[in-house]
């Protein structure tokens, strides 16, 4: 038997996506709370029977844990760099440290970006096992505490398809989440499981919110494998956005940036511009468009084209603006006649405006190969420990389409991390910007296997490498991270084994002397450190957010804590005393205050919950 209310959870999304309903539609639910289900039917009605609906074995249940709270925690493990360390790597399961980041970042990310395993029938290690209990999830999957099994998931198993599409679909649907309104998702991928992989992609962000289907050109040159019958040279990076309403992706640089040379004395605000005639491009002839233009020796010139009648591209009235405000130059061409030209300015449109010179970006990328993303890997870990690395110049690519120039604190996320390209990816780009662009990385603490050259170099799991990389990237860019790990919670579970030989009220009173002595024992040897890390983070603070003493409390220790969303005050003190009690009434009613439950009285609590209301937060 187990007892979990002791440990605190991440948000339960079923329970809060029940109590929305329940909210808009009061009429769905019977008098105790619960959803009825022929009210629910009598108002989606017979006519809502027939629908197309990607459906696949495993989807109810991958949904059913997606939204399952977690009782897990983060423990920061180490730190690297400057004292301000922006990034975070977090070694562990990632549907497990989604959920826990789904309170503090909700609606909160700027651009995910996650180039999961392709479903090519081996190296399947996601089977979402993680637990609290005795053995750590990697020890539960098979081998020993410093790795985590390598499954595979071979074509002939019925469940090749469904496996990888409920792996997929749980940790999409948290995802959505985090994402803000304005935010977009890039999920690489091959042949493999593209249609499929679209189809949930549809599932979770909704058809509507589909971007496009990019190809990526990764492999140079005319070379190609995978396919006896083409040469496949490309992958694919399917983006969607939070709402398609609220995402810009940025334009791309022109590519004739170099026709513009010539200069003037508005260069320092227009930039430097090139010449295009009047009357070069082939319009529909317009009367009023037809006028002669003075020359500087009072010729008149007509919009003439090719000894054909033509017209000016301008109105009469814009181009005396134009003559006046320096946006018009006539000279000579080369055959020695006057022509008319119009400045085509590179930071200036034609009616004064200032812009930014940019072409949408095409949906096919034809840069940045596999072959040179390998090479500056092995460049930066000094040997070659990796396989398969995403280009950094393909990540800094999409984070230029995406990331916004005026905003300077935003959150990328890759809960695939492999050998940490996002990572090195957003360091660049801060360089390159003068940004202070946050990362989040995820990765499991996957075994490395011992044949390999990684292994012999000393490392024992991917995400080790993940590590070494971003260590050695801040290095050289003068950053920093903190690296934290999933465990168990700092709570106690508490289990107990009731006696068969007694009466159900005495296993009661068995049961809760059980309980206050394992609580008690918890408190007492509990790592303080980590006990407010978790807390936190399941009272929705970010993991950087700066908890400090609060010195007027003199009778507990008492924290303020605060990051750029909210603020608290924090006591993790078994007993509260009443002059810490009277000070926190004496505070705005407004400022949470977070403590353990077992730390009050009863009628302290009463007390505090009449005066903050769902400001108390009870652990």
């Amino acid at each position: 038997m187990k007892l979990d209310a002791s440990v605190p959870k991440s948000p339960d999304h079923k329970q809060e996506r029940l109590d929305r309903l329940r909210n808009l539609f009061p009429d769905l639910f019977t008098k105790d709370g619960k959803l009825n289900p022929k009210e629910l039917q009598n108002l989606i009605g017979e006519q809502q029977q027939d629908v197309y609906e990607f459906r696949w074995n495993g989807k109810v249940n991958a949904k059913r844990e997606a939204f399952t709270p977690s009782e897990a925690t983060l423990v920061k493990h180490r730190s690297f760099g400057a004292k301000d360390r922006p990034h975070i790597l977090i070694e562990g399961e990632n549907l497990e440290v989604l959920k826990l980041l789904s309170s503090a970042y909700r609606e909160s990310i700027k651009m995910i970006y996650i180039d999961p395993p392709y479903n090519t029938g081996k190296d399947f290690i996601y089977r979402d096992q993680f637990k609290r209990d005795k053995q750590a999830y990697w020890e539960e999957l098979g081998v020993t505490d410093n790795g985590v099994k390598v499954d595979s998931n071979t074509e002939t198993s019925g469940r090749y398809h469904s496996n990888w599409l409920s792996m997929m679909y749980s940790r999409l649907l948290i995802a959505r989440l985090l994402l803000k309104a304005d935010g977009a998702i890039f999920v690489s991928c091959d042949d493999h499981e593209l249609y499929n992989l679209k189809k949930i992609l549809d599932d979770v962000f909704g058809e509507e919110n589909f971007i496009a289907n990019i190809i990526w050109e990764n492999k140079e040159g005319g070379g190609g494998s995978d396919s006896k019958h083409f040469r496949i040279k490309h992958e694919y990076i399917l983006c969607y956005a939070k709402e398609t309403e609220e995402l810009t992706i940025h334009g791309v640089d022109i590519s004739n940036r170099e026709r513009y040379t010539l200069s003037d004395e508005y260069v320092a605000e227009r930039g430097q511009y090139y010449l295009q005639k009047l009357n070069q491009a082939s319009i529909q002839y317009s009367q009023a468009l037809d006028f002669p233009i003075q020359a500087p020796d009072g010729t008149l010139i007509h919009p003439s084209y090719k000894d054909k009648r033509a017209c000016w591209r301008w109105s009469r009235e814009k181009v005396d603006w134009g003559l006046k405000h320096g946006f018009i130059e006539i000279k000579k061409d080369r055959h020695g006649q006057w022509a008319v030209y119009t400045k085509q300015y590179l930071k200036c449109d034609n009616e004064g405006h200032p812009i930014e010179r940019t072409n949408r970006p095409l949906g096919v990328i034809d840069k940045f190969s596999g072959t040179a993303a390998s090479k500056h890997l092995e460049h930066v870990l000094g040997q070659r420990l990796f396989d398969y690395s995403k280009p950094k110049e393909l990540i800094h690519y999409l984070l230029e389409l995406v990331l916004s120039k005026e905003e300077d604190e935003e959150y990328i996320l890759d809960f695939f991390a492999g050998s940490g390209t996002t990572g090195e990816a957003v360091v660049d780009y801060n360089l390159e910007h003068g940004a202070n662009k946050r990362v989040l990385l995820v990765q499991l603490p996957e075994l490395i296997k011992k044949s390999t050259a990684a292994y012999r170099a000393g490392f024992e799991k991917i995400s080790e490498i993940t590590q070494e990389r971003m260590k050695r990237v801040i290095t050289r860019y003068q950053s920093g991270f903190d690296v934290y790990r999933l465990e168990k919670s700092s709570f106690s579970q508490v289990e107990f084994m009731p006696d068969p030989n007694k009466t159900a009220q005495e296993n009661k009173e068995l049961l809760e002397t059980y309980v206050a002595k394992k609580q008690n024992d918890l408190l007492s040897t509990a790592d303080q450190k980590k006990m407010m890390t978790e807390v936190l983070l399941k009272s929705g603070f970010m993991l950087h957010c700066h908890a400090q003493p609060d010195e007027s409390f003199t009778d507990n220790d008492v924290y303020a804590v605060a990051d750029h969303k909210r603020e608290a005050y924090v006591c993790l003190d078994q007993c509260l005393h009443a002059k810490t009690i009277g000070q926190i009434l004496q505070r705005t009613k407004q400022t949470p205050f977070i403590c353990l439950r077992k730390a009050l009285s009863t009628s302290q609590r009463w007390t505090l919950k009449q005066h903050l209301e769902e400001y108390l937060i009870l652990m």
